[in-house]
Parts: structure tokens; sequence; C-alpha cells
């Protein structure tokens, strides 16, 4: 009848000390001044959010969410081929994208995952606010301020558009990518989109994507199968896309040895000219160059990641061919310092010219000469080239006049002597 007592007498010491020791650290913060008593218990306070984030959604698969998805939003998000591999539980995120708090802090929308034994980008094109004003601006067109997106975009322009078809104008209006359009262009782009363009809802999809982000409709024109330095487009669901990992950011190679180094100017270089001269009938002009833009994979090739802000632009001439077309354009030297985005162009000199030298003013300014002083890597990727190298090939002066020509036509041959100068230098180190 007495086992119990030593076991009560255990619980009843333990509550003595906890209350004990309660009491003493009561005594001790109350001791503590008063601006580290705030700080402790805010870091307290962020803890427990903390973990009680982690333990809310420790089980929680956002990509199984319609709702994470944007798919109750459909017609007006960017297509539902790949929405059965998401709900299915087929794609994972991996990383710090895996961590559902996180994500708050991922500014862009991008996160990294897997998907059939495939790493892979999923995008949501935009930011949340950009996404929003989207959203703002089809319940406006109905004279409220909230409202189902996926029934407000019947009673938009792109749902008219949609209608009657209308391509030309659309891809005119909705998208700087596409204000050099021609019937030409569009016939490629509704080509590449086979699939979305057969019906009403493939359409708004499409309209959708020029509206907020034309990344996906120019990864489908130009497939790495044929060639480009572009992600592969695996598909998408409600407003993501998904695309293969290609690689880590350029950034991370700025320090490497210059052997490396030269290899991606090279490519880069290289890549400047087939965006330029590659497809027969149309031209593709970057605005967007830096090196969060670029990825390399495991071989170090080099791919373009971000194509947002490009310009398509048809090498024939428009109807009442004008007289500055079969000239070359120049872009104009920027010397602004300290500002990696400072290129600045026109785009009515993309579409008033056959050729532009600017994909290789963007790569020379921007990432490869003495004048690309990145604001947030403060280098460029071509620093501290070897003088036996340099004295060799001139490549320093090269990539400056790359830049920044001192004769007409200057930068197009200055381009073309640093992509074999690059090219010998990669195949003797």
């Amino acid at each position: 009848m007495f086992k119990n007592r030593p076991r009560k007498r255990s619980l009843s010491l333990m509550c003595f000390q906890i209350r004990r020791n309660y009491h003493i650290f009561r005594k001790e913060f109350h001791r503590l001044p008063r601006r580290i008593k705030l700080i402790a218990l805010c870091i307290v306070a962020l803890a427990l959010c903390f973990y009680y984030q982690v333990f809310l959604f420790a089980n929680y698969e956002p990509l199984r969410d319609p709702i994470f998805l944007d798919i109750p939003k459909c017609p007006a998000c960017y297509g539902e081929d790949l929405c059965p591999s998401f709900l299915a539980g087929e794609l994972q995120l991996t990383g710090l994208s895996a961590v559902y708090p996180v994500h708050f802090a991922f500014v862009k929308n991008a996160y990294f995952g897997s998907f059939r034994e495939r790493d892979v980008v999923l995008k949501k094109l935009a930011h949340n606010r950009e996404l929003k004003q989207f959203d703002d601006k089809l319940c406006h067109n109905l004279g409220i301020k909230s409202c189902l997106v996926s029934e407000a975009i019947y009673e938009s322009h792109l749902y008219d558009y949609a209608v009657h078809r209308d391509f030309e104008s659309a891809f005119g209006s909705l998208s700087t990518t596409f204000n050099c359009s021609t019937p030409r262009v569009i016939t490629r782009a509704m080509d590449a989109l086979e699939s979305s363009k057969s019906s009403l809802n493939g359409r708004l999809h499409a309209l959708t994507l020029l509206t907020i982000n034309p990344e996906s409709i120019i990864l489908r024109m130009f497939p790495p199968k044929k060639g480009w330095p572009f992600p592969a487009l695996i598909g998408s669901c409600g407003r993501f896309i998904v695309e293969n990992n290609v690689g880590t950011p350029l950034q991370n190679f700025i320090q490497h040895p210059f052997s490396v180094r030269a290899k991606l100017g090279y490519q880069l270089l290289k890549m400047a000219k087939q965006l330029t001269e590659g497809d027969p009938e149309l031209g593709i002009y970057w605005t967007d160059v830096s090196f969060d833009n670029f990825a390399v994979d495991y071989n170090n090739t080099v791919y373009y990641i971000d194509l947002e802000h490009v310009i398509i632009v048809d090498k024939n001439p428009p109807d009442g061919q004008l007289s500055s077309w079969s000239i070359p354009h120049e872009a104009k030297f920027d010397d602004c310092e300290n500002d990696n985005g400072c290129v600045s162009f026109r785009v009515e000199d993309f579409c008033q010219h056959a050729q532009s030298d600017f994909n290789f003013y963007a790569v020379c300014r921007n990432l490869l000469s003495s004048y690309a002083t990145d604001e947030k890597y403060k280098t460029n990727l071509m620093h501290d080239i070897p003088d036996d190298i340099d004295q060799q090939y001139g490549i320093g002066s090269l990539l400056n006049d790359c830049a920044k020509p001192r004769n007409r036509l200057g930068r197009f041959r200055a381009a073309e002597e640093l992509i074999i100068a690059l090219a010998a230098v990669t195949e003797s180190t």
C-alpha cells in the first residue's frame, strides 16, 4: 500500500524545483535593463512564431495545393497541362524552397525542385504585387474591387482578342517583347503555341502570359533542342511554369581562374552573336543583362535563364521599307558608374533596323569589360587578365572597344576578334 509514495515524493520535488527556478529567473529577469528585456522578449516571440510555423506546415505540400498554384484563377493563368503531375505529388520542392515559411522571402517567386528525377525551377514569372495588379485590373473592368478572376477574364479585352483571334493587335499591345511584331513574328509564336491556339482557354492562357511575362512563349519559339541557349520548358500549371534547372548562377564564377572565365566569356559573346544572327528570320535582343540572369551547368556551359525582357525583331523589311533598314543599328554607350542596369535602349531602334549591335554592347558593357563595375559584385567577369595573354591577344582593349567602340561598326569588329581570341585562349589552357 505504500509503494507509490516515492513516485509522489519525486513529483513533488520536481514541482518544487520548477517553482524555485521560475522565481529565480523572474527575479533575475526583472534586474535586467528595460532594453535588454524587450530584446529578449522579441527573440522569444520570434522563436515561438517560427516553431509554430514549422509545426503548422510540417505536413503541408504546397505543390499539391490548388490555391498555392492559383489553379482556381484559370484560364487567367499560364496553362494546365502539368496540373495532374502537380496534384499527384510528382513535383517536390528542394533545399530552402521546401521550407514553406521561407517562401515569403522568395521575392522573385522562383523555387527549386525535382520532377521525375530531374532538377527543375518553378517560376511564377512575376512578383506577387504584379500578379495582384493584373487581377485588380480584370476586376476593375467589371467596376468592382474584387471578383472571381476566372470569370472576369471573360469580360476583358483579353477575351475579345481570344474570340476574334486578333493576335496581331494583342501581341503588339500587350508585351514589349513583341512591339516590333509583324505577321511573320506572330505566326512563329502561334505555331509554337499550337496546342494553345486550338481552344479558347488555351488562347487566354497565351494572352495572360503575354500580359504578365512572355518567357514561356519565347521558350517554345526557341527551344534548346534546336540549339538555343535557354532552359527547356517542361510545362505549366496555374500560375507556375516549370523549366529545367540548368545550373548555378554565373556570379559564382567571378573568382574562378582566368582559364574558366575566358571560356565563359567566349560563350557569352557567341550567345550574343547567336541571338543576333542565329535565326534567318528573327533577331532576339536581350535588354536585361546581369550576372543573375545567366546560369552555368556542370560542363561550364552558359545559359540565359530570364527571358522576360527580350525584344524579337523580324529581319525582313516591313512594307514600305525604311531608309534605315539596311543600316546596322549601333547602341550608344551609356556612361553610368556602378550601375549594372544602365544600358539604355529605344524599342523603335530595334524596329527600324534589320540588325543591331545591342547584344554585344549589353554583354560587354554589363559583364565583360572594365566598364562593367557591377554594383552588387564590384567587378567584371574578365578581370585580372594575365599579362602574357593580354599582350598576345589584346583582350582588355578589345573588351573596352566592344563596350565603347572608337569607330563606326567597331563593336561588331571587336566582338568578332574577341570570339577568335578567347577561343584560342580556351584551346591553349
